[in-house]
């Protein structure tokens, strides 16, 4: 299977400063973790530390985003391709620092990872989202999907 290649790229903010996006390393964890502690509010350090190696395994990727050094902005997304949606990038993750929304860090990443995917053969991204930020993605040209996402939660059976 063809794996496409994380690449770095330096673009401009709505405010005017560069901002330097790159993929993070594990051992950034201590600085990548204040940014997605304010999306995944349940995690520790330690924990998200042991799910973003666990999850690096099966493709997930972090991205951030710099501005003079600083990390400002997250997205982590992984290559998925499924019987019913084809090849595509699905995005689990994409956080902006309190400070820092509106600035156009959020669009910056997201169409970091859209020209990803396009590299990579993938006409999709997908991604979950909160129902307060619709309308950000809605103006990104994001749409609801038609098929309603359900779930089961599983409790595990002690073994006998």
């Amino acid at each position: 299977a063809r794996r496409f290649t994380i690449s770095s790229a330096a673009v401009k903010s709505l405010s005017g400063d560069i901002v330097k996006i790159r993929k993070l390393k594990i051992n950034e964890g201590n600085i990548v973790f204040p940014i997605i502690q304010q999306l995944r509010t349940e995690l520790t350090l330690t924990q998200f530390i042991e799910k973003w190696e666990r999850v690096t395994e099966h493709g997930y990727c972090l991205i951030g985003a710099f501005i003079e050094g600083t990390l400002v902005g997250v997205i982590g997304f992984r290559p998925v391709e499924t019987l019913a949606r084809g090849r595509h990038l699905h995005v689990d993750d994409l956080v902006i620092h309190d400070s820092r929304r509106g600035s156009g860090i959020g669009q910056a990443l997201l169409q970091h990872v859209e020209d990803l995917a396009l590299r990579g053969e993938r006409l999709a991204v997908f991604l979950d989202s909160r129902p307060e930020a619709m309308g950000f993605y809605e103006k990104l040209g994001y749409s609801l999907h038609p098929a309603p996402l359900v779930r089961k939660r599983l409790t595990a059976k002690p073994n006998n």
